[in-house]
């Protein structure tokens, strides 16, 4: 699904973590694993994955928190 909303060169492995300017399709992308990836993984690994997953989803609410407030300053000034 990733490859093809952000090309064939892309790999979660690689871009997970960094957040990604606008490419044509959302303001920014940060890239994840699926959430069914933390089920999968082996019960020993299985905590750091979910918390990974976690942390990238916080990055993204930040992101969006951050980005909203900029929206409604300009909007409060004008």
């Amino acid at each position: 699904m990733a490859q093809a909303l952000l090309g064939p060169s892309f790999r979660v492995t690689k871009e997970r973590g960094h957040l990604m300017p606008e490419r044509g399709i959302a303001p920014f992308v940060r890239a994840t694993v699926h959430p069914t990836a933390v089920l999968r993984a082996d019960e020993g690994d299985r905590a750091a994955v979910y918390a990974e997953f976690v942390a990238d989803l916080k990055v993204v609410g930040e992101h969006l928190h951050r980005s909203a407030r900029r929206l409604l300053q300009g909007a409060s000034s004008r």
